[in-house]
């Protein structure tokens, strides 16, 4: 006898306008997308909400490992991101490439609130 499983599908229908062209970013992690045509520095990207965003993370599929920038530590000391990434192993990320998805902590913000970046 073959089980039957169920399934639980969840949408919101709005009117309001989806952009494509900017992260809406909660407290904590958030796994997101460069929905772009371009490559976009990490740098220009965060630029701005260096105080909010603890750190961002992506895999470098080439090489196999973790990929980190820290925008807070880079606001502090520059190559911050370089010394704590070097000695672990990991790649420092200067660029996000088209519809790659990369992880954002973000940091000191209420946990109601959210941040924008536009690219």
């Amino acid at each position: 006898m073959q089980k039957m499983g169920r399934v639980m599908m969840v949408g919101l229908k709005t009117d309001a306008a989806v952009s494509m062209t900017a992260l809406n970013l909660k407290k904590g992690w958030n796994l997101v997308e460069l929905i772009s045509d371009n490559m976009k520095s990490v740098v220009e990207l965060m630029q701005g909400m260096e105080d909010k965003i603890a750190s961002v993370w992506k895999w470098v599929q080439g090489k196999q490992k973790l990929a980190v920038y820290l925008p807070e530590q880079e606001k502090k000391q520059t190559g911050a991101t370089g010394t704590y990434a070097g000695p672990k192993g990991f790649e420092v990320i200067s660029n996000i490439n088209p519809v790659e998805g990369f992880w954002v902590n973000v940091v000191d913000i209420g946990d109601d609130e959210s941040i924008v970046i536009d690219y």
